[in-house]
């Protein structure tokens, strides 16, 4: 999918930094503690190639330089959709935030927030992202009386991240790296 201006140019979407139409998106916020350190959390999201390591549905991650992503995933049902994504902002530790950009099969933005939890006992992981499907809100109330809400699987993705970074030794090796950006090249 090629990132060209001319799909960038949405007139029903009021900003150049958006990417989805607010009116006709559905949001998403899901939050779970976790017992490693905000810093790792951080280092090993901010590395794509590992997501599919524990997210279900995503099936690649092909990173072009360190702003700009290519993503492969299957949604139930076995639809497969593609997005080429730019990451917005990115505060090492704590913040990334991201836009598909061009032609998504499912435009949507989003960011993933590593707070320590006060009590020195690991880090709230908080997925906030809104997306805009074709006839977005008719999918989600038909999708939420069988229990595959956006929500839902968000909620099945953190879980998985959770049991992957909390069980496997593995983990802090991987996210020891000098800098998860230079990987994504």
């Amino acid at each position: 999918m090629a990132s060209t201006p001319e799909h960038r140019d949405r007139d029903d979407v009021t900003s150049r930094a958006a990417t989805v139409n607010a009116r006709k998106a559905i949001k998403v916020e899901q939050t779970i503690r976790v017992q490693r350190p905000a810093a790792e959390l951080y280092r090993l999201w901010r590395d794509f190639t590992n997501l599919p390591g524990f997210m279900q549905h995503l099936q690649a991650v092909r990173c072009s330089d360190d702003r700009h992503s290519h993503w492969v995933a299957r949604l139930p049902g076995g639809k497969r959709v593609e997005w080429d994504a730019e990451i917005v902002n990115d505060i090492e530790g704590k913040l990334i935030a991201w836009k598909t950009v061009g032609d998504p099969d499912v435009a949507h933005a989003g960011s993933v927030h590593f707070t320590p939890v006060l009590d020195g006992t690991g880090t709230e992981v908080r997925i906030v992202f809104d997306y805009e499907p074709p006839y977005a809100r008719l999918i989600d109330e038909i999708a939420s009386h069988i229990g595959l809400t956006a929500d839902a699987l968000a909620v099945d993705e953190l879980r998985r991240f959770k049991a992957y970074v909390e069980s496997d030794s593995d983990v802090q090796a991987m996210s020891k790296s000098d800098d998860p950006r230079a990987h994504n090249a």
